[in-house]
């Protein structure tokens, strides 16, 4: 079947709430699809939905998930597009970065998350003041974390752009330049502000760059086009469901925090009960 080529924003994310953070970015009807095959095709025609891919990518080969993002972005002809990563950069990000660079017009790569004290300063990531490489927040993971923007993403061509830089309103240029030489362009970014200029210097344009980072970057985007969470519809619903999935500490502490606002009904299930279905159903 010939797929239809659509309009508007597009974005991939590597897994589900990856995909429910960058729709809520966005605010406006947003539909996500759940990709698990070759077959990418949308059913929405209207420019007023955003369209938001979760590739389930997250633990693939970078193979994979450097295909399933290329598989996307080429199927669909958007105006903007946008591809989440990972804040602490977990995942095929080279990988991912790669596919938009090869089918894009041009790259944006900045996966500061402020609001998490996610910072990146002189091309290093840091969580607080102290370097992601430094940090036990890859406990989880078979692997080191990269010691900085330059070592994630070795095997790309990378223009670093420090704070001075950015915050010198040279970003524009950098990025109309660096196009021209097929290369991704790397931003620092400490604050929210920071994160906005990034997005305007990509989006504002007559050919918007590819914008790859995390849920920070995702809401500045949403800003810079005139979107956002506020624009949302705001809908009371009768039950609610939190699944929790996280090895990160903060996750559980934002759980039990929630547990003593709400008192919810818990279930407690291993990967290994979800995986084989003995975990079976529960009512609340």
């Amino acid at each position: 079947m010939k797929r239809g080529r659509v309009h508007g924003i597009v974005a991939v994310a590597d897994d589900l709430s990856g995909a429910a953070e960058t729709a809520a970015a966005f605010g406006i009807p947003s539909r996500v699809q759940l990709v698990s095959d070759t077959d990418v095709r949308d059913a929405a025609p209207a420019d007023d939905v955003v369209r938001v891919f979760d590739l389930d990518t997250r633990y693939s080969r970078p193979s994979v998930a450097e295909a399933a993002v290329r598989a996307v972005l080429s199927a669909h002809d958007a105006t903007r597009t946008f591809v989440k990563v990972d804040s602490l950069l977990r995942g095929n990000v080279a990988a991912v970065t790669r596919a938009a660079l090869d089918v894009g017009r041009g790259v944006v790569f900045s996966p500061a998350l402020p609001s998490a004290d996610r910072t990146v300063v002189n091309g290093v990531p840091l969580v607080g003041s102290v370097p992601l490489a430094a940090t036990q927040l890859w406990q989880s993971e078979d692997h080191a974390p990269p010691a900085n923007v330059s070592s994630l993403l070795s095997e790309l061509p990378v223009r670093l752009v420090s704070l001075g830089q950015l915050r010198s309103g040279a970003l524009p240029a950098i990025i109309d330049e660096v196009r021209r030489e097929s290369a991704v362009v790397a931003a620092d970014a400490e604050s929210p502000a920071d994160l906005a200029m990034v997005a305007d210097a990509a989006w504002s344009g007559d050919e918007p760059a590819v914008l790859v980072g995390s849920r920070g970057l995702a809401e500045a985007a949403a800003a810079t086009v005139g979107l956002g969470a506020s624009s949302a519809p705001r809908e009371r619903a009768a039950r609610i469901l939190v699944v929790v999935g996280s090895a990160d500490a903060a996750a559980h502490r934002q759980f039990e925090r929630l547990s003593a606002d709400l008192e919810p009904t818990t279930v407690h299930h291993s990967p290994s009960s979800l995986l084989d279905g003995s975990a079976g159903r529960f009512r609340v």
